[in-house]
C-alpha cells in the first residue's frame, strides 16, 4: 500500500535548518531515533535533439542537491519530510528556464497523510533553494508483540525538465527513507501510567541509554553499573565500536524478568538491610539477564532504594521516548 503527496516548494528562508549532526556527505545518516538525514546530488544535463544527420550536443548542465529530512514523532505515530533542493552550479541554457517538481509517497500498511505544504514555485534558479514538506501518520495496533508493529518508509521523487519545449530533457530522480517503524503499547493497569497514543522510530539504530555518576538522582546505581561492564567478560551494553561489543535487548516478560532478579540476587542477603536494593546487572529486564544468556556472568551490588528504584524510572521513561520494544538492541552509557 502507498499513498501519495505532490510537494508544493516554496523559497527556502532558512528558518528550518538542516538538524545538527547531519553534516555534508552524500548518503543517508540516522542522527538519531527520530531524526534522518539524506543528501543526494543531481546532475542535469541539456541536450538539444537535433534531426538526423545531425549529433545531440550538450547545451547546459545544472548541479542540484536535495537535502531530504526525516522527523519522527514518539509521543503520536507521525513523521514527517523536509525536502530541501538547491541549485549549486549551471552552465549554459541550464542557466535558466529549469521546472522542478516533488512528491513524497509512503509505503506500508495504514501509513495516511495528515498535510503537504502548499507552494507553488516551479522555477528552479542558481543559488535560490526551495523546500517543502509533508506529514503522514500510522495505525499501529496496541500490541506488546514486536511483529504488530509497522513498517513505512517514504521516497521521494524530483521530476526535472526545461521550458524548451522541442528539448525539455525531462529527468526523474528518486530516493527512499530509511525502514519507519511504528508501534503503541497496550493499556496499563496502573492507573497512574497514561495510556500510549503510539510513536515511530528509526530501528536500525540502536539508542544508547545514559546514565550519570554526578547528576541526577542515580548516581550510584551508574557507578554500580560501570564496575559491572568492567567486571563481566560481555561488559555487556558497553559500546566501543569493536565487532565483539553486546548490546542488551529489552524483554518485556515479567515472568523472566522476575527469574532473572532471582537468579542474579540469589547470593545477597534477604531480607536486604533497611533502605536496600539489590541492583544487578545486565537488567532483569532484558535478555541478557542472570538467568539467561547472562547466565553466569553477572554483576551484583547492594544499592540505596531511592537511588536504584530512579533509575528504574528513568529507564522507563526512556524506554517510552525511545519507542524501544521487545527484543530491541541498546547500549548503557555512563558518563562522569
Amino acid at each position: 500500500m502507498s499513498t501519495n503527496a505532490d510537494i508544493g516548494l516554496d523559497p527556502d528562508t532558512g528558518d528550518d535548518p538542516l538538524p545538527a549532526g547531519c553534516g555534508q556527505a552524500i548518503g543517508s545518516k540516522i542522527v538519531e531515533r527520530g531524526i534522518d538525514c539524506q543528501r543526494g546530488a543531481i546532475l542535469y544535463e541539456l541536450w538539444t535533439k537535433p534531426k538526423p544527420p545531425e549529433v545531440p550536443k550538450l547545451v547546459g548542465t545544472a548541479t542540484i542537491m536535495v537535502d531530504s529530512v526525516d522527523k519522527l514523532g514518539w509521543k503520536a505515530p507521525n513523521f514527517n519530510r523536509t525536502v530541501k533542493v538547491k541549485m549549486v552550479a549551471a552552465t549554459g541554457r541550464a542557466l535558466s528556464g529549469i521546472k522542478i517538481g516533488a512528491d513524497v509517497k509512503c509505503f506500508g500498511s495504514g501509513c495516511t497523510l495528515d498535510y503537504v505544504s502548499t507552494g507553488a514555485v516551479k522555477d528552479l534558479a542558481p543559488a535560490v533553494p526551495l523546500d517543502g514538506f509533508a506529514q503522514f501518520h500510522s495505525s499501529p495496533p496496541a500490541s506488546s508483540d514486536p511483529t504488530a508493529a509497522l513498517a513505512h518508509y517514504m521516497r521521494t521523487t524530483i521530476s526535472i525538465r526545461h521550458v524548451n519545449v522541442d528539448e525539455p530533457n525531462p529527468l526523474e530522480e528518486s530516493h527512499e527513507s530509511e525502514l519507519v517503524r511504528c508501534d503503541k503499547r497496550p493499556p496499563s493497569p496502573d492507573p497512574d501510567t497514561p495510556n500510549d497514543a503510539g510513536g515511530c522510530v528509526f530501528p536500525d539504530l540502536a539508542p544508547t541509554y545514559t546514565l550519570s555518576k554526578t547528576t541526577g538522582t542515580a548516581t550510584k546505581t551508574a557507578a554500580h553499573i560501570e564496575r559491572a561492564q568492567a567486571a563481566t567478560l560481555n561488559h555487556w551494553g558497553r559500546y566501543t565500536g569493536a565487532a565483539t561489543d553486546k548490546p542488551l535487548t529489552r524483554l518485556v516478560d515479567e515472568t523472566l524478568a522476575e527469574k532473572n532478579r532471582t537468579a542474579a540476587c540469589a547470593a545477597a542477603p534477604s531480607p536486604r538491610p533497611t533502605g536496600m536494593d539489590c541492583d544487578e546487572y545486565p537488567f532483569a529486564a532484558t535478555y541478557q539477564g542472570a538467568a539467561l544468556e547472562g547466565k553466569g556472568d553477572f554483576h551484583w551490588e547492594l544499592i540505596d532504594r531511592s537511588d536504584n528504584r530512579a533509575e528504574g524510572a528513568y529507564r522507563k521513561q526512556w524506554y517510552l521516548e525511545n519507542r524501544v520494544i521487545d527484543e530491541d538492541p541498546f547500549w548503557v552509557k555512563i558518563v562522569p
